[in-house]
């Protein structure tokens, strides 16, 4: 008897040590949160960039946040420059994608150019509809960096691309509904 509670207690343990091997095996494992990425841009002039993002482009302001000198450089962020920091949302929805105006105290810097060089240099929006965005930027009269607007790809796509005000690309593209 002693040896049948043996064998059912460890052919048991072997069974749920399986299953859940198994259970772990088939669980999309990363190192993800689930809350997309947020992206973060250095500007020259935070109002003039708040403008655009939020009347051109539509974000939504969220909030604002100043982080001291010593708390810029102890993050990283700066060599003791304080930072303002403006945090806006695509869209309302809590998980919307966040995207991070950043101000740098007593920094000036040159524009950007369109020129592809390495490096961080533009990023693709996803949109419902081109045409609200075309208005937006002919009656602002900014200026568009595609030859054909909108560029219509092979694939049934569309596109614009355009540059913010100190230069960094946008490219906003419309997919076709399946």
């Amino acid at each position: 008897m002693k040896n049948l509670i043996k064998y059912v207690v460890t052919a048991s343990l072997f069974i749920l040590m399986c299953i859940t091997f198994l259970g772990f095996q088939n669980k999309d494992v990363n190192d993800f949160d689930t809350k997309p990425m947020d992206v973060g841009v250095v500007v020259s002039d935070l109002e003039k960039s708040l403008d655009f993002y939020t009347n051109v482009i539509g974000m939504t302001k969220v909030s604002t946040y100043h982080l001291s000198g010593e708390n810029a450089k102890t993050a990283g962020l700066t060599d003791g420059k304080a930072l303002d920091i403006i945090n806006l949302k695509l869209n309302n929805e809590p998980s919307a994608p966040g995207f991070k105006l950043t101000k740098i105290q007593d920094i000036k810097g040159a524009p950007l150019t369109n020129s592809f060089s390495p490096g961080f240099r533009y990023v693709s929006i996803f949109v419902k509809d081109l045409e609200p965005y075309l208005k937006r930027i002919k009656d602002r009269n900014i200026r568009l960096l595609s030859k054909i607007n909108p560029m219509v790809a092979p694939e049934g796509f569309k596109a614009i691309v355009l540059q913010d005000p100190d230069g960094a690309l946008l490219e906003l593209i419309w997919l076709p509904k399946n």
